[in-house]
């Protein structure tokens, strides 16, 4: 159900709740067999990035414990664009 996992991030991404559990939710779609669906989760991630310190974060962790994954691409493309967007950084 690709389609219903596309929405469902697209729409936790623009509700801006960073909460643990959402954060723990999007980042377990980052290993999705479906390219979609990884890309949308990444730019949900990116845009609770903007309101939340916490992302970033848990994207790093994320990132080491997937590091031999095919998949990792993902949220190394979602960190770039966190890390990259200064205007999106959060103070913390």
């Amino acid at each position: 159900v690709p389609q219903l996992t596309v929405q469902a991030a697209w729409a936790l991404g623009n509700l801006g709740n960073a909460s643990d559990k959402v954060i723990n939710a999007l980042l377990s779609k980052l290993q999705d067999n479906a390219a979609l669906v990884r890309f949308v989760v990444a730019d949900a991630l990116v845009k609770l990035a903007q309101t939340s310190a916490n992302i970033e974060p848990a994207l790093v962790e994320w990132i080491e414990q997937h590091q031999d994954e095919g998949f990792v691409g993902s949220g190394i493309d979602a960190l770039w664009e966190i890390v990259n967007c200064t205007t999106w950084k959060v103070n913390g």
